[in-house]
């Protein structure tokens, strides 16, 4: 499987803030948004991108009503056989972006707590000020990379340099797909909420390698959902989802674009 994430912070963002973006890349299945109540008294609410079988959908990514983004992606560059020998020697954190969502206000805050990201995982924070993305490593390990100013971009193989010697698999999607949304993040000197989108939307690898993949006969895994939140300067955000509600709607995708009030006011939702 796979997924690219990739976010712009500070001066890289044409009117401020920070934008962060996931394009979401699986076998065709059925997909949700919602906003949904914490499970415990004090936490926040968030909204998210849900996939799966409708009674049993999972959190892909989401936004809480504190401004803080959380996104997961996979590790496709080590063995099944790793990956279900690491998951029994350290055991992964399950529900870890609901629990990052429902808890915390900020990265800050989050990478507190980096036994939460334990597990072979890839996960991106972002807040108005900063962004990280986590790496999960085979023996337990958990490393985070945090940024203030600038772009960054994340696929499917370790990146941190301590952890890249676990890259058991050369995954070309992977590879391809950081090097292409990296070669537009650097493009330009700012970006908007239009451009981020844009970028998401890429096809000029093909099927298989593009930033929005189609899949073809050699790879069933396609694009199924892009989510871009912008963290406004001031504490406001707007969230845009492009994303497949049943899985044979490729090429007939529902479009949302909110705001923050529009998804937390009870009164706007009247």
């Amino acid at each position: 499987m796979a997924c690219t994430l990739y976010a712009a912070q500070g001066t890289a963002v044409a009117d401020g803030g920070t934008i962060a973006a996931k394009n979401r890349d699986w076998r065709p299945q059925e997909q949700s948004l919602h906003l949904s109540e914490p499970r415990q008294p004090g936490g926040y609410r968030y909204y998210g991108l849900y996939g799966g079988p409708f009674e049993r959908h999972q959190l892909r990514g989401g936004v809480n009503e504190a401004g803080l983004v959380a996104y997961s992606a996979a590790v496709s560059s080590v063995t099944k056989k790793q990956k279900a020998a690491a998951a029994e020697a350290h055991p992964p954190v399950q529900g870890t972006l609901r629990k990052v969502l429902e808890r915390y206000a900020t990265v800050e805050e989050a990478v507190q707590h980096p036994e939460l990201f334990q597990g072979v995982r890839f996960v991106m924070l972002a807040d108005r000020s900063e962004v990280a993305w986590i790496e999960g490593g085979l023996d337990g390990e958990v490393r985070i990379e945090r940024r203030q100013n600038g772009v960054l971009a994340h696929t499917n193989h370790y990146l941190i340099a301590d952890l890249a010697a676990q890259n058991e698999k050369y995954y070309e999607s992977s590879h391809k797909r950081y090097d292409r949304v990296m070669e537009l993040l650097q493009a330009q000197k700012q970006y908007t909420l239009a451009d981020f989108i844009r970028i998401g939307e890429d096809q000029t690898a093909g099927p298989v390698n593009s930033l929005w993949r189609t899949g073809d006969e050699t790879s069933h895994t396609q694009t199924v959902a892009q989510m871009v939140v912008w963290l406004h300067p001031d504490g406001d955000f707007t969230v845009y989802v492009k994303y497949r509600a049943a899985a044979d709607d490729a090429g007939h995708e529902q479009t949302v674009q909110l705001t923050k009030q529009e998804i937390f006011d009870s009164t706007a939702q009247q």
